[in-house]
């Protein structure tokens, strides 16, 4: 099991900094980055954009370490998303 924030879904449009470029995320699949960006096992370094049927659940708090734990807070930090797809009304 992994744990990664799930960062955009498809339609959306993501920096990589692995690659310092754009990169547009297919319908079905999503972008997922751990929180060690020059170590992680993710879609920078190893996977590219992820197939939905593979996420399996929703982290919503952390245990570990003690001077962590709490709830998780669902925010993005601003210069990761570029183009964020509209919602159908």
């Amino acid at each position: 099991m992994m744990i990664k924030r799930l960062v955009a879904v498809g339609g959306d449009t993501v920096w990589d900094d692995a690659t310092s470029s754009s990169v547009e995320i297919p319908a079905g699949r999503c972008w997922i980055e751990g929180d060690n960006a020059s170590r992680s096992e993710d879609s920078r370094r190893s996977y590219g954009p992820v197939h939905l049927g593979l996420l399996e659940g929703r982290a919503t708090f952390i245990l570990w370490p003690p001077s962590r734990a709490g709830w998780i807070k669902a925010v993005l930090p601003e210069d990761k998303l570029l183009c964020k797809t509209k919602e159908a009304t």
